[in-house]
């Protein structure tokens, strides 16, 4: 893995990175709104959520700060999270690790 260069420069990074992702999914879930269902439109909310207070951001500029570089401490990050879901016995949760990956992908 790479090290990162300049902690506070990769930390601003990540930090633009989800707020490109918060307004892409903001903006998706607005023109799918007529198209989806409550149970639809609430993963749109569970990925907002997980942007902003989740354990997968701090993860991440946890990461960081231990001299990762963005990229590199997101897809750890990732990794982890869909690995914990993954672990889990409930089928619905187990699929969540999905969710995890695919929120990853619209960060990086």
């Amino acid at each position: 893995e790479r090290e990162a260069d300049d902690v506070e420069a990769e930390l601003a990074l990540f930090d633009r990175a989800i707020g490109q992702a918060r307004d892409d999914i903001e903006r998706i879930n607005a023109q799918m709104a007529k198209n989806l269902g409550p149970e639809e439109r609430e993963l749109f909310d569970a990925y907002l959520h997980m942007l902003d207070a989740g354990a997968l951001a701090g993860d991440v500029r946890s990461g960081i700060r231990e001299g990762q570089w963005a990229q590199g401490a997101l897809k750890h990050a990732i990794l982890e999270q869909a690995a914990t879901f993954e672990r889990m016995q409930d089928s619905y949760l187990r699929e969540r690790s999905a969710d995890v990956r695919e929120l990853g992908q619209r960060v990086l």
